[in-house]
């Protein structure tokens, strides 16, 4: 399988009411060499669980979870720590 040339990081926390948007939104784009890293900073809504349900099997989105809480936007612009392998990477704010 060909790398992506770009990784789509998406910070999530307590966004249940949007992700679905926001992933939709990149996964409907005409150029598809792409992942999405979509990475949960500890959310107390369903956020998670809406995502695996929803996103679980499709290989060009990966789902992480943070063990703590932290400040959730700012790690995320830290891509290399994501796996990402994208050329390009882009960090989506809901």
């Amino acid at each position: 399988m060909q790398e992506p040339a770009i990784s789509v990081i998406v910070p999530m926390y307590n966004t249940e009411a949007y992700i679905r948007e926001c992933v939709d939104s990149v996964l409907a784009q005409t150029f598809q060499n792409f992942e999405i890293i979509i990475v949960d900073d500890c959310s107390a809504d369903g956020s998670l669980a809406l995502c695996r349900e929803l996103y679980g099997e499709n290989a060009k989105v990966t789902i992480l979870q943070r063990e703590k809480n932290g400040r959730h936007c700012g790690s995320c612009q830290e891509y290399r720590h994501t796996g990402s392998t994208g050329q390009i990477h882009c960090l989506s704010r809901q």
